[in-house]
């Protein structure tokens, strides 16, 4: 009884830290993406090069992508 309580408890351990290791891998990226806005942005105001721009989209996408997943992923901790 007590390995098979011992083998119950340690899968879910591994479980929460791998639960944990996808919400700060969401939240990198989230954060990542906010960068990436931010320069392509900032390229964009200086140069008026529309490649910067349309960079901008693509990190805006990102970021859309990752904070769902982000949202997704804590949706169900408790406030």
């Amino acid at each position: 009884y007590m390995a098979i309580n011992h083998s119950l408890v340690t899968n879910q351990s591994n479980a929460r830290v791998s639960h944990t290791y996808q919400v700060i891998d969401a939240n990198q990226r989230t954060f990542v993406a906010t960068q990436s806005a931010e320069v392509e942005t900032r390229a964009y105001i200086l140069t008026g090069d529309e490649s910067y721009r349309r960079a901008f989209k693509t990190s805006t996408d990102a970021f859309a992508s990752a904070l769902a997943e982000l949202s997704n992923l804590v949706g169900d901790n408790p406030q």
